[in-house]
């Protein structure tokens, strides 16, 4: 079942009005999907079936006001969310940097974990570390996923308010 994604702007507003209010809505970790370089496919079938491209820099060109996209994650026990660019993927990212099934999200122990597939053929980095294929790597909150030129953020609850708040302390100052 695909994971219920939000413009983090959205988020941003729901939260300066619900405030204390908010963890209760959304009691989950979120995938952050950051602004950067995009290749995006022309189609679902280009997504579906070209080949993975190699990632040519690291995110040399950031958009300028640009909107993150945000993944919840609600999680029971033993649950997977698969990650790629395929258009039946849990986490759907239509990049052609990113494999089509990339990675997976797995939830156990209260806690949520990452996988590199073995179709992956794009780099996958944690914190700057390599991930190498088919080992669960614990996610903290605030990790910096690159999955090819694709720039993702995990949060845990907490970790997800205080970027709220840091956004929203933004966004009132202007």
């Amino acid at each position: 079942m695909p994971a219920p994604s939000y413009m983090l702007s959205l988020l941003v507003r729901q939260y300066l009005f619900l405030l204390d209010a908010f963890p209760g809505r959304h009691p989950c970790s979120w995938l952050i999907w950051e602004p950067g370089a995009w290749r995006a496919a022309r189609s679902t079938l280009e997504a579906n079936t070209a080949t993975t491209h190699q990632p040519q820099s690291r995110a040399a060109h950031w958009p300028v006001g640009s909107d993150a996209l945000c993944f919840e994650l609600k999680g029971e026990p033993g649950a997977g969310l698969s990650v790629g660019r395929a258009s039946d993927s849990d986490i759907f990212i239509n990049d052609l940097t990113l494999s089509r099934e990339h990675l997976t999200l797995t939830f156990n122990d209260s806690a949520w974990a990452l996988n590199v597939l073995p179709a992956s053929n794009a780099l996958t980095a944690i914190d700057d570390a390599p991930a190498g294929v088919g080992q669960d790597y614990p996610l903290r909150s605030g990790a910096q996923v690159l999955a090819g030129e694709v720039q993702l953020t995990y949060y845990d609850v907490a970790g997800f308010l205080s970027r709220l708040r840091s956004e929203a302390a933004q966004l009132t100052k202007r």
